[in-house]
């Protein structure tokens, strides 16, 4: 006789926190590549890229880029540790 497959419990839904957490970390990663996209069209139509508006299109790549990096690795801690507690409760 065969056995039966056993159905693998269903992932628990994603919670506010995530799915808010997911669309920041997307602005913000966005924001950069924009800045980067700014700062290639800047330098490539001989723009001054050092003064006024342009040191803040400078500087949000390197705030945003790591910042980024550092909120994907929450999410991932976040949902790693969902979905450990809901293996806990499943296996009870």
């Amino acid at each position: 006789m065969a056995k039966k497959p056993v159905a693998a419990p269903p992932p628990p839904p994603v919670s506010r926190v995530q799915r808010i957490l997911g669309f920041v970390i997307a602005s913000v990663i966005g924001l950069a590549i924009f800045s980067i996209a700014a700062l290639l069209i800047g330098a490539a139509t001989k723009q001054n890229t050092s003064v006024g508006v342009w040191q803040v299109v400078n500087f949000v790549p390197l705030l945003a880029l790591p910042l980024g990096l550092v909120l994907v690795l929450v999410l991932l801690g976040i949902t790693f540790a969902r979905r450990s507690q809901a293996a806990k409760d499943a296996g009870k």
